[in-house]
């Protein structure tokens, strides 16, 4: 095999295909300029910049509303005192198994072990 003559094609190719990609790609200095509209959609870039720059202003006059709003927190209450709001999550429909303590009738257990001697 000739390997000069096969790394000498791949690289005309390469260059062919730079070439190529070169002509449909615009020069930096088109690309650093930007694309320059026509005054109609100027006014349309300054109009979505207005519409972002309200939303931005409503949801935080809104959020202001809402933190003002907000009750205030009474700082008496000890910690000992405290209660969950969720507590009710933790009860079971077998609460009364879990708070009661069963009663079982057990034979001491020297009477246990007098009956196994015999």
């Amino acid at each position: 095999m000739n390997w000069h003559w096969e790394d000498k094609t791949i690289r005309e190719l390469f260059k062919q295909l730079r070439e190529e990609e070169e002509k449909a790609v615009p020069s930096f200095q088109e690309v650093l300029r930007g694309n320059e509209a026509p005054g109609g959609l100027e006014i349309f870039a300054y109009f979505r910049q207005a519409v972002a720059v309200a939303t931005v202003l409503v949801f935080s006059a809104t959020l202001l509303l809402q933190l003002s709003r907000a009750p205030e927190l009474n700082s008496t209450l000890s910690l000992s005192e405290w209660q969950s709001p969720t507590n009710f999550l933790m009860l079971s429909s077998q609460e009364e198994l879990v708070s009661t303590v069963p009663f079982l009738e057990l034979e001491q257990w020297w009477n246990v072990l007098e009956r196994t001697d015999q």
